[in-house]
């Protein structure tokens, strides 16, 4: 989870200073706070709103590039490192893909989505079919490191790992 959060706060901090911002803090570690648990954060400055709006996009962004980056490398990739790569370049974006929809449409207020909740139909307008999109091809790069299981089986593990941000902010556990 942390190499997750470490890519996700990775993407804000970077892009802060992409648009010439300053990087004030920077926590990739899980901690509960006055909003419940939270993975990870980063507080920037010095940047305009349209800036603060690409920060809060950029780990939005870069994990649906990075998953479909992993989606094209790992069938090319022999097992071993072939299956760490699908766990690190695949079905890690992905869940923070279904993370970063699930704060939104959840309607947390510290979800990085949040701030987006006056167009939350087109977050899923967009959204929803790339991330259908990225599971099929997920499925390609499943198949070539573990040709054993069947599709069943691989869509139940997707759906669990799909699942699990959204029943974070179901149960409450997190703002």
């Amino acid at each position: 989870m942390v190499l997750g959060t470490v890519l996700h706060e990775g993407a804000h901090a970077l892009m802060t200073l992409a648009l010439g911002g300053t990087v004030e803090d920077v926590n990739v570690l899980p901690a509960f706070g006055p909003h419940g648990l939270r993975f990870g954060w980063v507080d920037w400055s010095d940047l305009d709103a349209s800036g603060s709006a690409l920060a809060l996009l950029a780990p939005f962004l870069a994990a649906h590039v990075h998953a479909l980056a992993g989606t094209l490398v790992v069938p090319r990739v022999k097992a071993p490192l072939g299956k760490l790569l699908f766990f690190t370049s695949v079905l890690l974006p992905l869940f923070d893909i279904s993370m970063l929809h699930g704060g939104l449409f959840a309607r947390r207020p510290s979800a990085d989505l949040s701030h987006f909740e006056d167009h939350a139909l087109l977050f899923a307008l967009i959204g929803w079919p790339t991330l259908f999109g990225l599971g099929v091809l997920a499925w390609r790069a499943f198949r070539s490191q573990w040709a054993g299981l069947e599709r069943d089986q691989f869509a139940l593990l997707l759906v669990m790992l799909l699942a699990l941000p959204w029943l974070r902010f179901i149960t409450g556990l997190t703002h």
